[in-house]
């Protein structure tokens, strides 16, 4: 798999915005992809297959690219931010799981519905807009709707199967993914992170063959983009 810098995915995305074909967008994803695995991964003890919330994980940014700017956050922060959504697509899932196959189309519709007016009018539809969308009756959106509301499980159920996520150490996960390979060894060894022995930055410089004044500078680049994350 080619692997592409984090300018290299910018360039992408405005290449993306003027020509509008997914196809350009290939750096992009392919660069957010260890992210975007990261965080479906935190959803592996739910009963929704890894491949189906990375693909809604991609979906998710692809859908809010447009709204990139570069200038307010990192492409990481970006991707981070709108991977939230995976939260609620789970909770939506488990909610909906028993419900009978074509009741679930029609549900699928309303919220497909729903999610494009809220986006193109930035506020929650009415129903008699729903209705309009859909082409339904508005008694039958009201009845949706009422049904949605009260169908929605509690905090305190839904700490019960989704996973508790600790922000510092969400931090450190956008950060990784914009490392580069020397930058990620060199933290995985003094965190002792992925299967890494923790270790010291003078041992960290033997086990890399390099001098421990460059060491120090990459621990110390390490920290600064940890600060502006």
């Amino acid at each position: 798999m080619t692997i592409y810098s984090e300018e290299e995915a910018r360039g992408s995305i405005i290449k993306y915005k003027k020509s509008g074909k997914i196809d350009d967008l290939t750096p992009a994803i392919t660069y957010l992809s260890p992210l975007i695995k990261q965080r479906a991964a935190q959803f592996r003890n739910v009963e929704i297959p890894q491949y189906v919330l990375i693909s809604k994980g991609q979906e998710y940014i692809v859908d809010n690219i447009h709204k990139y700017d570069p200038e307010r956050a990192s492409l990481n922060t970006f991707a981070y931010n709108n991977l939230k959504q995976l939260r609620r697509y789970v909770i939506a899932r488990q909610n909906t799981a028993r419900i009978p196959e074509h009741k679930a189309m029609y549900i699928g519709q309303f919220h497909s519905a729903q999610r494009r007016l809220k986006e193109q009018l930035e506020r929650d539809p009415a129903p008699s807009e729903l209705a309009d969308e859909l082409g339904w009756s508005t008694g039958r959106v009201d009845k949706l709707m009422r049904a949605q509301r009260g169908s929605r499980i509690s905090d305190e159920e839904t700490q019960k199967f989704l996973p508790q996520f600790n922000p510092i150490e969400d931090k450190v996960h956008i950060i990784y993914y914009s490392l580069s390979p020397e930058e990620q060894v060199v933290f995985d060894y003094l965190t002792g992170a992925h299967g890494r022995p923790k270790l010291k930055l003078k041992q960290i410089a033997k086990k890399m063959n390099r001098t421990y004044s460059s060491t120090y500078k990459i621990k110390q680049s390490l920290m600064e983009k940890l600060k502006k994350t």
